[in-house]
């Protein structure tokens, strides 16, 4: 399959305030790209704009909250009507959560699956027509919890598994239509979302998260995204333990179910 030009793009990014997203801003801007900055924060979001055009992009910063549909698409139009289209969507913005299931209130979960799999759609939503007249691409920044629910994060593996069942369809409808989708599923990801985690009241959580294995850098995050749309791949999962992991849940379940629940 040919390769998929990064210079110049007109690229909207959800959750672009911290993170993953303001890594994937920055380093797109260096390409030239015009930039749809989406978040909550607007004064985060108008940092991150100084450093996509110190970088030598452009940038739009439209605050929004990504579980409001209506506000989606004014996010979607503004960028439109300022870049004249749309060629890539990066859908990021996402909250967690930590807690057991026998604990966690039930509208907190959903909360999660507000924001994590009906903030996507929406965004998605209002890109789809603009995405379909570029031939651009779509790329989800999902979870490894999205290949293997993970014990103490059932809300946020939920909303994840959503995402991939609803673009994974997608993305067979769309080819048709000369639009890409990419699944990128990361393990643990250094980034603020894993302070800002939600507990099982809802609240701020209280404990420490526990990792297993190497935790990623955001940088190595952004740039495997960057190196995905390249090269129009399907789904990434990161890193190699990911990939190991998602291997033997296929050959061997329940051993795969007895080794997360020691290792988690």
């Amino acid at each position: 399959m040919s390769r998929y030009a990064l210079e110049g793009r007109r690229v909207l990014i959800t959750g672009a305030s911290a993170g993953i997203g303001r890594d994937l801003s920055l380093r797109w801007a260096k390409l030239g790209a015009r930039l749809v900055l989406c978040a909550r924060s607007e004064e985060e979001l108008e940092e991150t704009a100084v450093g996509v055009r110190e970088a030598g992009g452009e940038a739009l910063v439209v605050p929004a909250d990504v579980t409001d549909p209506e506000a989606c698409q004014e996010v979607v139009d503004r960028g439109v009507e300022l870049y004249g289209g749309l060629d890539v969507a990066i859908l990021n913005a996402g909250i967690s959560m930590r807690g057991s299931i026998l604990d966690c209130d039930s509208e907190a979960m959903l909360r999660v699956m507000r924001v994590n799999y009906d903030g996507s759609v929406h965004c998605f939503s209002a890109a789809r027509k603009h995405l379909v007249q570029s031939g651009g691409q779509v790329v989800i920044v999902s979870s490894l919890t999205g290949k293997k629910g993970i014990p103490g994060r059932a809300a946020y593996s939920a909303s994840k598994w959503a995402l991939h069942g609803f673009f994974n369809a997608a993305r067979i409808e769309l080819a048709a239509h000369g639009v890409h989708v990419l699944i990128v599923c990361p393990g643990f990801v250094d980034t603020e979302i894993r302070k800002r985690s939600l507990g099982p009241d809802g609240g701020p959580v209280q404990t420490q998260a526990k990792t297993v294995g190497r935790v990623l850098s955001v940088k190595e995050v952004s740039e495997a995204i960057l190196s995905g749309v390249h090269q129009r791949k399907r789904e990434m999962v990161l890193p190699g333990l990911g990939r190991l992991m998602c291997y033997l849940d296929r050959v061997s379940p329940r051993f795969t179910d007895w080794l997360v629940s020691r290792m988690v």
